[in-house]
Formats: structure tokens, sequence, C-alpha cells
């Protein structure tokens, strides 16, 4: 590494004025403020998206000590985040029966 190439002390965390002038495309701004934030993903555009938001809804309503206190009759046994290989299954049909129900309900058939 040449010397040329080391940043300063007091340009460090400076942002190149080659970067600071992209302009980006409008959508882009948007979502980059959060306008976007709120608003809700369209299932025909971007399904697999749509699908992903739909099972992270569906992990968010799990009452997971309760669910881990059923199945495996300690409460901090299964987690959001730690889901035994024997207990995989049963969960993954259980969000996918809750993300199926949200989807019906959101879209009112």
């Amino acid at each position: 590494m040449k010397n040329s190439d080391r940043l300063h002390e007091k340009e460090l965390g400076q942002i190149n004025p080659d970067i600071k002038n992209v302009k980006l495309s409008e959508k882009t701004e948007k979502i980059l403020s959060g306008k976007h934030d709120n608003e809700p993903l369209d299932p025909e555009t971007q399904p697999v998206l749509h699908n992903m938001n739909l099972k992270i809804k569906a992990k968010t309503m799990i009452n997971w000590a309760e669910l881990s206190r059923t199945l495996a009759g300690d409460r901090s046994a299964i987690t959001k985040d730690r889901i035994p290989q024997k207990h995989s299954e049963t969960i993954n049909t259980l969000i996918d029966s809750i993300a199926d129900w949200l989807q019906k309900t959101q879209t009112g058939l």
C-alpha cells in the first residue's frame, strides 16, 4: 500500500465528493428516507417479499415461551431464533398456517 493510498487522519470519516454527488432514483430516495416503511407489499409484483413478510409477522405473533413449554416442557428450550430440529417441522407448519391465515384476512378472502 502506497502512502498516497492511505487516508490522512483528518480525512477519516469524510465522504468522497464523487460518492456524495451520486444521483439516486426517486424510488430509491423514498425507500432510503423511510417513506415506504408502512406501505403494504403488493403480492403480485413482489410475491417472494410478500411471503417472507407474512412469515416474519407470523413469527412475531407466536408466544414462544408458551409454545416451548407445550412442546418441550421448558419455556426457554425453543425461541424464535433457536428451534430444535426435533420440533422444526411442527413449528414450520404452525408458521405457515399463521401466514396463510394472515394472507386470507388481509386480502378479505
